[in-house]
């Protein structure tokens, strides 16, 4: 089992199960993730602060995380978990929790690392839809790979906050940006929301929000340095709670299509 996003629908139905909380701040650890329905739910629950690479090195955090039920990776600077967990012992560790069966998550940050292709946002600058559209080269646009590699996940860039910090057009950048010839998904989730997928690659959609499933398939119009995108006919899937996304085997219809024509949506993306 594998959540991808959360929501307190979410958490009540993982409640009980051994929690760890990876975190890069504790103070934001303690306004959002180890008060209230956290402790409630999940009264196994431990935190580790990760603040550089020595730290996801350590005997004890490793060991500490190899034994969890679920981890989790709370919000804050995805770059910084690239930059501090990649290739380190506590990586190591979270992928044998997978493969035993456990669940690997997160929240904003840490849902924008899980994907086969990460918008790792290294350059310290959240990117804009507005901005990135009308320059899919600004230097905000900063995609990387070969952090994990979940089954259900392979060529998926994952995204948050996603209506409500209108994320699609950034989405459809970095899709657009990484595009080399083999289809490439982004999924796009809502706060409040969550995606869970279980072992047979299956997630369904829980929460207030939807999930947004987007392909490119081929590439676009124009994809130039200083010249706004233009990329047609952009397949996009709109999953609201109780849905279910197959990414076993990903949908080949029921899908809108979209135009992107000069760095604008030919309709309402969401």
């Amino acid at each position: 089992m594998a959540p991808y996003s959360i929501s307190p629908a979410a958490a009540q139905k993982l409640a009980g199960a051994a929690l760890l909380v990876l975190l890069l701040s504790a103070a934001s650890a303690r306004a959002e993730y180890v008060t209230g329905t956290v402790t409630d739910l999940f009264p196994d629950h431990m935190q580790f602060v990760i603040t550089d690479r020595d730290s996801a090195n350590r005997h004890d955090v490793e060991r500490s995380v190899r034994n969890a039920e679920i981890v989790w990776f709370a919000g804050g600077d995805q770059c910084n978990y690239i930059r501090w967990i990649k290739g380190t012992r506590v990586e190591r560790a979270i992928e044998r929790v997978f493969k035993r069966g456990g669940g690997v998550g997160g929240n904003s940050a840490g849902l924008a690392i899980q994907g086969d292709i990460a918008y790792d946002a290294c350059p310290d600058v959240s990117a804009n839809s507005k901005d990135v559209l009308a320059n899919p080269f600004s230097r905000d646009v900063s995609l990387s790979s070969g952090f994990f590699r979940w089954p259900a996940l392979r060529g998926v860039i994952t995204d948050t906050h996603f209506h409500q910090r209108d994320r699609f057009g950034r989405t459809v950048v970095f899709l657009a940006r990484w595009f080399s010839g083999k289809p490439i998904y982004g999924i796009g989730v809502d706060e409040e929301t969550s995606v869970i997928v279980t072992p047979d690659q299956k997630g369904k959609v829980i929460g207030t929000g939807a999930a947004y499933l987007l392909l490119v398939d081929h590439a676009a119009g124009v994809l130039e340095h200083g010249k706004p995108l233009t990329y047609r006919n952009l397949k996009v899937w709109k999953f609201t709670a109780g849905e279910t996304i197959d990414f076993g085997h990903r949908p080949t219809s029921g899908y809108r299509i979209l135009d992107v024509l000069d760095g604008k949506f030919s309709a309402d993306p969401y």
